[in-house]
């Protein structure tokens, strides 16, 4: 068994099967595959909520979930490298700064790296087009995504105006 985990963490619409190509890849590379074992992190990510019983989990609960899912399935690693695609990042980085917030900063030290692919930092445009034309979509996710220019008041998922 490797000493090391890949955590991979997948954007807003998508599961964790969209790491299945990169993760086939990684696993035929000898050294790749030595060092390190693919995990996918899953978590629920709905174009739409059918069902009342059940809501789509905002950003603080899916980092909750990451810190949990790291704490119990990779308790076994010596080192951790969180890769995370457009939205998957914004949940590292909420994972890491609420677990720096708790005074957990220690938790952290198996982290070797964070890799951000396509990460929206400073919100989606693209998302921003699609509600303008989805007036009725109501997704949790989607309002942390937003344009940070375009919704200054938006704040972690809730709207802050003076």
């Amino acid at each position: 068994m490797p000493d090391g985990a890949a955590i991979f963490v997948h954007g807003i619409l998508s599961s964790t099967k969209t790491w299945t190509p990169l993760i086939s890849l990684l696993q035929q590379d000898v050294e790749a595959s030595h060092d390190y074992e693919s995990i996918p992190f899953p978590y629920p990510s709905p174009k739409f909520n059918f069902n009342p019983t059940r809501r789509i989990p905002d950003y603080n609960t899916v980092a909750d979930s990451l810190s949990t899912f790291i704490a119990i399935e990779c308790a076994g690693y010596r080192r951790l490298v969180l890769i995370g695609h457009s939205q998957g990042g914004l949940i590292i980085q909420r994972y890491l700064a609420r677990m720096l917030n708790d005074g957990r900063g220690l938790e952290l030290r198996k982290i070797a790296r964070v890799v951000l692919l396509a990460c929206p930092n400073n919100g989606s445009e693209i998302v921003l087009m699609l509600r303008k034309f989805f007036t009725f979509w109501k997704n949790p996710q989607e309002v942390d995504l937003r344009d940070l220019l375009t919704f200054p008041w938006v704040i972690s998922g809730r709207e802050v105006r003076d």
